[in-house]
């Protein structure tokens, strides 16, 4: 993204979404809890 935070390179979304999934599950495992609670992870094309 720029600094509007406007995306600009739309080549590695796929890879962007895998590590925003790992990042995610970061927080709650420093609690010791998980996702496993997350109903629905979506995904807009």
């Amino acid at each position: 993204m720029n600094e509007d935070g406007t995306v600009t390179d739309f080549g590695n979304t796929g890879a962007q979404m895998r590590r925003c999934s790992v990042n995610a599950a970061e927080l709650p495992r420093r609690f010791g809890a998980s996702l496993d609670a997350v109903v629905e992870e979506v995904a807009l094309e």
